[in-house]
């Protein structure tokens, strides 16, 4: 096995056999006579394709870059949202000019919002779980 090993790594690296391993000699003018062959069959396992390639990578960036940034909630989770952002909106948005408490303010309160949806509904405080963050 160290021979064949050893012919195996003079064929890679297309090198003769000299000094140490020069009793593999008569493998030299082999390795003349074929190196051809063996260059195409080596090419055959190193040409691969780029890994952007294989993976499509430009054809998954162009799909998420041109997609609209969506979430989707659910309406319950909506009104827990808006429920969490209204209780918590002066430790959110510190700021008077801040996007997410101007549209809080001009949404009004989730017990306005929720009889302009369904005027039957009911405004509970207790229905949503407590939140204590640290401050």
């Amino acid at each position: 096995l160290e021979i064949i090993c050893l012919v195996f790594r003079g064929m890679a690296r297309n090198e003769h056999f000299v000094g140490v391993d020069a009793f593999l000699s008569p493998f030299n003018r082999w390795l003349d006579k074929n190196s051809n062959r063996w260059v195409k069959y080596v090419e055959t396992f190193v040409d691969v394709d780029e890994l952007e390639v294989v993976l499509e990578a430009e054809t998954y960036m162009e799909h998420v870059s041109a997609r609209e940034k969506v979430i989707q909630l659910s309406y319950n989770d909506g009104v827990f949202l808006h429920y969490v952002l209204e209780k918590y909106i002066s430790d959110i948005a510190t700021d008077e000019k801040d996007p997410i408490g101007i549209l809080v303010r001009e949404m009004g309160t989730v017990k306005d919002v929720a009889k302009r949806i369904d005027p039957s509904w009911e405004y509970d405080d207790t229905r949503f779980p407590r939140i204590d963050f640290e401050r």
